[in-house]
């Protein structure tokens, strides 16, 4: 401080075990913030916002494969700007046609920096694997309609809502079985990827059933994202 240096704590990107949102492992991990606030340095953010699923990383548990490198570069940036407000950075913007996702793509999906969490493509589609993001070039509009095409639903993931939306702004809608599902949605901000979380990824390797050890969710084919205005009326069904 007497040479106006300012010292902040930034977290390591970690593979999101299932074991890391028991109760022990929350206290262990929310008491580094902690940690920090007692020596008077501001984090960025908490361990918590660092972890990432297992299709993100390359060849260790530490160490990002290089889109999924570029998602945490732009997380940390924004974060670093919350802490300067002085900071002028310019927003991305927005997203102004619709965007139509084929997910069964094998490959790139046209549209997209990143599809994090989910599982590959598939002649049907794709499975969520864990909590699936979906990474956009531009920001999301601040109101928008998701439109998906649910062609599975693992386990008990049709017995709890699902959360979608952006983070700070998730809606639940109750997913029960294949069907098309639709959702009005917000945003604050200007955040460039959208959240999917089922309420029950289960892996059927850890069910005994096989060797897949991905954590399934929700299996879909088709996603859109499509702009609304301010005051358009909602008109999902």
């Amino acid at each position: 401080r007497e040479r106006n240096i300012r010292v902040l704590a930034a977290f390591p990107p970690y593979l999101d075990f299932r074991a890391y949102r028991n109760s022990e492992s929350r206290a262990f991990f929310n008491a580094l913030p902690r940690f920090y606030r007692r020596l008077g340095v501001p984090t960025l953010g908490s361990p918590y916002d660092s972890m990432f699923p297992k299709s993100m990383f390359l060849d260790s548990p530490y160490h990002l494969h290089a889109d999924a490198a570029d998602v945490m570069t732009r997380q940390i940036g924004d974060r670093l700007v919350k802490l300067m407000p002085q900071a002028r950075v310019r927003p991305p913007e927005r997203l102004q046609t619709t965007l139509h996702l084929d997910l069964s793509q094998r490959r790139h999906v046209p549209g997209l920096d990143l599809l994090s969490g989910f599982g590959d493509g598939e002649d049907w589609g794709r499975w969520t694997d864990g909590r699936a993001r979906i990474e956009l070039r531009e920001a999301l509009p601040e109101r928008f309609r998701f439109t998906a095409r649910v062609v599975h639903v693992y386990g008990g993931n049709g017995q709890a809502p699902t959360l979608i939306g952006s983070d700070g702004n998730l809606q639940p809608i109750l997913i029960a079985g294949a069907g098309d599902i639709c959702m009005d949605l917000r945003t604050t901000g200007h955040p460039t990827s959208l959240l999917i979380a089922p309420p029950h990824p289960e892996s059927p390797a850890a069910q005994g059933l096989n060797g897949d050890t991905r954590e399934l969710g929700i299996g879909l084919s088709q996603v859109t994202i499509e702009p609304l205005p301010a005051a358009a009326p909602a008109a999902c069904p």
